[in-house]
């Protein structure tokens, strides 16, 4: 979380609790399963093709709203309508009604894990529109491919045949933030397929624009055969042309122009003509695709240009497209298995936790891509698979919100999980980065993954602590130690770091700090920093360093009974919010999630114990506060850490239960928030972050784990190493928080020693 958020959001915190104290619900007209959220997913495939529809309290049906990107700021323009017996029925978009048209009417939504279905009437036929959005986590071609299924299907209700044409478009405006620049395009058509194709006439490779990427071009297809015609048109002449007569020209408009200028737009249509029910639907494919697709350095400091990994296997994006579209049927039969699987599992622990994991899922992988590199010869280094992830806020893999949404990477596929922290920890081992702790984040402008070792967002504990223990949960899961071998040296670095500083942090930042500031010696902070030193010993036996192993284990051991002793309230009863504080202060503690994720069993069953019976008499409406600084703010992401490893299955569930309480309550209008009020229901800030991966918390600990398998040693492959730590003061140390260090920097001083001697704490 960056600097530039916290007084912005202080007042924002004020200022919703005003806004919403009169609001109220005013549901859809239509029946939602699960639930009505606060937006819809339409085409989430990643942070550029991020397409979404307004939902909440009084929001309009599809067939009455354009989609826009996840921000909510910007149209993409998209339409459908369907004609039945010579009469169309506008099913998306907002486009003008001429010949008659009419607007369906909505009468049903439902969602999954990967698809969003609509039902509409129009005329005697029902309707149904389905956006999917694969997810195939073990299948890195297609996952990397962004590319999205809109499908329509027709059944009779009155059990006569009916005339019935089918018709979508999409507008230039999918191409770029800024719709006077001049758009250009093309339609490729075979015997199987027709695909349009529209980008700017002169791009900016890995330049951002209103959230836009302007260097892709977008793909618009869907399957050849007699009944389909297309056209490339302004957006008022081939719409026009259906609602009138049913069909296309397919003709195209050679008037390059800019995006705004006459609206330009790339139709298909098909006839399914006179029929009671479709055989099957109509399927449509959109895409949105730019090669290179991230700029990042090498493992040599070098930049380098990254493509997505769906290049290994095509040679051009038309082609890929065509087989996108050819592969509907199993693409459509492998969501729906993936959409049962997800749900089942969640379903093991409630059904409001499996709408939470239902809701997250097209989110968190929406914000992802997965990229590969070449060789010394330009060749595809398929071994060379690097991830990156978008924030939702313009920032390149940012460790703290990557690690709320570690558990569904860990949970869906831990090969992911490794390619998204690979180029953090190859950045941080070469000789660019100087710090002693590990970065925020690799850039602040996606998708540019070039670091910045200057930068002032620094949370040394917080981000130290979070590399090792995804470190080590990614080889638990996978059973695959390269990233242990391979990056011991930094890990080892910042585990040291942890030591000298964990129970002194200071008044770092760390990831809460936007709330209203930093907190001296925070005991949030100072856990994970102690969770994160024992997961060092987890990969230091991995690499069978049993005497290194040996030390950390200890060392944690004592620093968690120093912990203890310095962390709860004067009757013993809560977590206080820093060392020191007073009794009334408390703290969501949503660190003790590592200790169950990574199997430590560090922390004693009475911690948890405390925890769950304190967090009951704590709940509000819609949860428990993050900590006593706003007595009603919160974050749906650590209330499910939080929920995830407490033993109280009540007090459980009453976190899971309450934080689908504000998913589903139509107080907000954007992608599942995660900062929110526990007392109004409302949404604080934030939107479509990747942090809702947290809702697989719980799966998470049910997946298996297995042996870690270190790869043998490559020729350049050092051995590692234990370098003793310094003696001198953190630097985060300052003479506003010296006297909190004064109770804890002796123990640290000890702590060192006993690292640099090479003997246990409980030796001594």
């Amino acid at each position: 979380m960056t600097h530039s958020f916290r007084f912005l959001l202080i007042v924002t915190v004020a200022a919703q609790a005003l806004r919403w104290t009169v609001a109220q619900v005013v549901g859809p007209s239509w029946t939602a399963s699960p639930f009505h959220p606060h937006a819809i997913p339409l085409a989430v495939r990643s942070p550029y093709l991020n397409c979404w529809a307004a939902g909440g309290n009084g929001s309009q049906p599809i067939s009455n709203q354009w989609p826009t990107l996840w921000d909510m700021s910007g149209i993409l323009g998209w339409a459908v309508f369907v004609r039945v017996d010579g009469i169309a029925y506008s099913i998306l978009g907002q486009p003008p009604l001429t010949h008659g048209a009419q607007l369906a009417n909505q009468t049903g939504f439902s969602f999954s894990a990967t698809q969003s279905k609509f039902v509409h009437t129009a005329g005697n036929v029902m309707v149904t529109t389905n956006f999917i959005s694969p997810i195939e986590p073990t299948n890195l071609v297609l996952q990397s491919l962004p590319a999205t299924y809109l499908t329509i299907s027709t059944q009779s209700t009155d059990g006569r045949q009916h005339r019935i044409q089918v018709y979508s478009d999409i507008s230039a405006e999918w191409i770029s933030g800024d719709d006077t620049l001049t758009a250009e395009w093309n339609t490729n058509t075979t015997s199987s397929s027709v695909i349009h194709s529209v980008h700017l006439g002169i791009t900016q490779p890995f330049a951002v624009l209103k959230n836009h990427i302007q260097d892709a071009t977008a793909y618009y297809g869907t399957m050849n055969g007699g009944a389909v015609t297309w056209q490339t048109s302004a957006g008022v002449i081939s719409r026009s042309q259906f609602t009138g007569s049913g069909q296309l020209t397919n003709t195209s408009d050679t008037n390059f122009r800019p995006v705004s200028q006459n609206f330009p737009v790339f139709a298909l249509s098909t006839d399914l003509g006179m029929v009671a029910n479709s055989n099957g639907p109509v399927v449509f494919a959109l895409g949105l695709i730019r090669d290179p697709a991230i700029q990042s350095l090498s493992d040599t400091g070098q930049p380098e240009s990254r493509s997505l990994y769906f290049w290994t296997e095509f040679s051009t994006a038309i082609d890929a497209m065509a087989q996108f579209i050819s592969d509907f049927s199993r693409a459509a039969s492998a969501a729906n298995s993936f959409d049962s699987n997800i749900r089942n599992a969640a379903m093991a622990v409630s059904s409001d936790y499996a709408d939470l994991v239902d809701l997250s899922t097209r989110q968190v992988y929406g914000m992802i891509e997965i990229t590969v590199g070449k060789d010394a010869n330009g060749n595809w280094n398929t071994s060379d698979i690097q991830a990156f992830m978008n924030d939702a806020g313009g920032g390149v893999s940012t460790v703290d919100i990557m690690f709320p949404a570690f558990p569904l990477f860990l949970q869906t596929n831990p090969v992911i999980a490794g390619a998204l922290l690979k180029p953090l920890l190859q950045w941080q081992q070469g000789n660019g980065y100087p710090n002693p702790f590990a970065a925020h984040d690799l850039g602040t402008l996606y998708p540019n993954a070039v670091g910045d070792p200057m930068d002032n967002t620094v949370m040394p504990v917080e981000e130290s602590a979070n590399m090792l223990i995804m470190t080590l949960a990614q080889a638990r899961a996978s059973g695959d130690g390269t990233l242990v071998s391979n990056y011991y040296n930094v890990l080892d670095k910042w585990a040291q770091y942890l030591v000298s500083n964990a129970m002194n942090p200071g008044d770092q930042d760390f990831t809460d700090s936007f709330l209203t500031g930093s907190v001296v010696n925070d005991t949030n902070l100072a856990l994970k920093g102690i969770l994160g030193i024992q997961a060092m010993a987890g990969i230091a036996s991995a690499m069978n360093n049993t005497d290194a192993a040996t030390n950390y284990s200890s060392i944690a051991s004592t620093l968690l009974n120093q912990w203890q002793s310095l962390a709860f309230s004067q009757d013993g009863s809560h977590l206080v919010l820093g060392f020191g504080n007073i009794s009334s202060s408390l703290s969501l503690p949503y660190n003790l999630y590592a200790d169950k994720l990574l199997g430590l069993n560090l922390i004693p069953q009475t911690v948890y114990d405390k925890a769950a019976a304190f967090l009951k008499t704590q709940t509000q409406t819609y949860g428990v506060a993050l900590d006593s600084r706003s007595a009603n703010a919160s974050k749906t992401d650590w209330a499910l850490f939080t929920a995830a490893a407490l033993t109280d299955t009540d007090a459980r569930n009453t976190l899971i239960s309450s934080v689908r309480k504000y998913a589903a309550n139509q107080l907000a209008h954007v992608p599942f928030s995660d900062f929110y009020d526990v007392s109004q229901g409302t949404r604080i800030s934030f939107q479509a972050r990747p942090v809702q991966g947290a809702m697989y918390s719980i799966l998470a600990l049910q997946a298996s784990t297995k042996p870690i398998v270190i790869p043998p040693p490559s020729p350049s492959t050092t051995s590692p190493s234990l370098p003793s730590p310094s003696l001198g003061l953190s630097p985060s140390a300052s003479p506003r928080n010296a006297a909190a260090r004064t109770q804890v920097v002796s123990h640290n001083l000890f702590m060192m020693l006993t690292i640099a001697l090479g003997i246990t704490a409980g030796a001594l």
